[in-house]
Formats: structure tokens, C-alpha cells, sequence
């Protein structure tokens, strides 16, 4: 179910600081299909994006290590959540012993701020 998709950013648009792993919401994109890239999304001047900010619970089904010492968590939609070095520091190692099924995770602002264990009996 998971997949990437092309989001071309123009104008104001482009200025919102954004970067990979962060979780973003973004409206107002008129697709266009091309025969060489496909379907991609192009900003309007109506385009807004906003930064999320949650707490979720998510199912881990992979981990990656990154250049840098940052942590991508791969979800089975293919969704990958980056966590700071840091932020994973607080409760977990790397290398990785023994990568978790569950975790639970805050964002705020588009990017995880918090990272916790979950007691696997209760996942």
C-alpha cells in the first residue's frame, strides 16, 4: 500500500523549511502526468502546508541506521518515521540489540521530538 510520490514545491511554497522524515500535511496540489516522471503534484498559490504534531503508537517492521547515527523506522505501509541519535538514545542503543515491534512516538513541529518504549504484552 505504501509508495512515494513527487510533490514539486513552487513560490512560497518552497520557502516552509521541511526535510526527510519530517511529517508534513499538504492541500491544495494540482497533479499533472508527464510520459517521462509520471504523476507528480505541483504546489498552487493555494498550497498550504502544515507541520504535524502527534503521539502515536507504531508497529516497527524495520530499522535502519543512517548516516550520522539517526534511526529510520520503516512501518509495513512503507511509511519511514527519521529519529534523531539522540532521541533514540534516551531509550534505546545503537547498534541496535533488538530492534522493538512497538514504539510509541510524539511529534511536534514535523519532527519526532520523543521516543518510548511500549511493554510488548500490551502492544
Amino acid at each position: 500500500m505504501g509508495g512515494e510520490i513527487q510533490i514539486c514545491l513552487w513560490r512560497e511554497a518552497n520557502l516552509v523549511p521541511i526535510t526527510d522524515g519530517m511529517l508534513i500535511k499538504v492541500s491544495h496540489l494540482r497533479g499533472r502526468k508527464s510520459p517521462t516522471y509520471g504523476l507528480s503534484f505541483h504546489s498552487t498559490s493555494f498550497t498550504e502546508i502544515e507541520l504535524l504534531s502527534m503521539t502515536n503508537k507504531i508497529k516497527v517492521e524495520g530499522l535502519r541506521i543512517l548516516e550520522g547515527g539517526d534511526v529510520e523506522l520503516l512501518q509495513g505501509n512503507g511509511t519511514r518515521i527519521t529519529v534523531a541519535r539522540a532521541i533514540w538514545l534516551e531509550n534505546y542503543s545503537i547498534p541496535v540489540v533488538a530492534m522493538p515491534s512497538w514504539v510509541n512516538i510524539k511529534v511536534e513541529n514535523g519532527k519526532v521530538s520523543k521516543v518510548e518504549k511500549v511493554d510488548e504484552d500490551l502492544a
